[in-house]
């Protein structure tokens, strides 16, 4: 059936392991829901099953707050385009999440802030003072009719009055579908860097537990009955092998490659050592075989045992 197979897709694309899926869990549901609407063209079996999987969908697929942060931290998805009617919840969310960090920072920078304001105090004094210069200089003369120049000071004052969280909201731009959202961030942390903290820390929780319980599963199988005195720090190490051994291959090919050479190579010199001493004891017994089969040999060895009898 058609949403029984996307239910199984979506559930095999946010139990991917290598990058985020958090922020897909809430247009995957809706997704869902949305397939599982009754149409003209379902029958009388599939009517049933449709509406039973849009009403466990709602019921029991819990959205937490964490799942709507995780979306607006996508720039694909921060329009809710599948669920227009819960965007603002979602800001406002966004919104409480960015305002907390940045009291935090304030409170960390105090001290810097106060020497600032000290020297930007003493600016503005000095840019008022030649303002009014300015203006008493212009009053008397017909370029009065003209305002003054916007001073590089007022532009950057005019750019700081749009926050971090605005300008994010406002921009338009889109990342590919491949793209990993953690390399976004990573490339605008200096543009959105309180996002990006935020970013970091709300995408790395997984969507499923799913990976929980492949390393439940790979940790019985490295404890068994057999193998019961392990330390809790090797089975750990253990583990930690294990799953990182596809990023290691990624992040060191060359390395990887030189020790399966070495394994090959091995294997092969092994291999030849053991086909040398199997073809010499075939030979040993090939050159005993043509001896027992020569007739020389058995009349010789007749003879020796003739003689034998003889001399006794």
């Amino acid at each position: 059936m058609f949403v029984l197979k996307n239910i199984l897709r979506c559930h095999q694309k946010i139990s991917c392991e290598k990058s985020p899926t958090l922020h897909s869990v809430i247009p995957y549901k809706q997704t869902l829901i949305n397939w599982s609407c009754v149409t003209d063209e379902d029958n009388l079996l599939t009517s049933p099953v449709k509406r039973y999987i849009g009403k466990e969908l709602e019921d029991y697929w819990v959205v937490d707050d964490v799942h709507y942060i995780a979306t607006m931290l996508h720039p694909n998805l921060k329009s809710f385009n599948y669920t227009p009617h819960k965007k603002y919840h979602a800001e406002a969310l966004l919104r409480s999440e960015f305002d907390k960090y940045r009291q935090l920072e304030q409170q960390r920078s105090s001290v810097i802030n106060n020497n600032n304001n000290i020297n930007n105090n003493l600016n503005h004094n000095r840019r008022t003072q030649v303002q009014q210069r300015n203006k008493t200089q212009l009053s008397t003369s017909l370029d009065g009719i003209f305002d003054l120049p916007t001073s590089a000071d007022e532009l950057h004052d005019d750019n700081d009055s749009k926050t971090e969280f605005d300008r994010y909201i406002q921009d338009k731009i889109k990342i590919g579908k491949d793209m990993n959202l953690l390399t976004y961030w990573s490339n605008n942390k200096l543009v959105y860097p309180t996002l990006t903290i935020i970013a970091q820390r709300v995408l790395c929780i997984p969507a499923t537990n799913t990976s929980v319980e492949r390393l439940f599963s790979a940790s019985g199988n490295t404890i068994t009955s057999l193998r019961t005195r392990l330390q809790i720090s090797k089975v750990n190490q253990l583990l930690f092998i294990r799953e990182s051994l596809s990023t290691s291959r990624e992040l060191f090919p060359p390395m990887i490659e030189q020790s399966r050479k070495r394994a090959n190579s091995s294997t092969c010199k092994t291999d030849m050592k053991t086909t040398k001493t199997s073809k010499g004891e075939d030979d040993d017994i090939t050159a005993l075989q043509y001896s027992l089969d020569d007739r020389n040999f058995d009349d010789d060895y007749d003879d020796k045992e003739n003689d034998g009898c003889n001399d006794e």
